[in-house]
């Protein structure tokens, strides 16, 4: 599998928070105790986070 080249442009930091945010979602699905919750708002934004449970659960 061929890797991303690293082009010597900066990611636009929108992006690339939302990417750091793919990163940690990936790693926490990966040990099974996050799961990624949706919100529509009432403005009609959408609002996404993650909700770990705890190791017990």
């Amino acid at each position: 599998m061929k890797v991303m080249e690293k082009k010597a442009m900066p990611m636009p930091e929108d992006l690339e928070r939302e990417w750091n945010e793919v990163r940690v979602c990936f790693r926490l699905l990966q040990c099974r105790r996050a799961r990624i919750v949706t919100k529509r708002m009432l403005d009609g934004s959408v609002k996404r986070y993650t909700e770990v449970r705890k190791a017990g659960e």
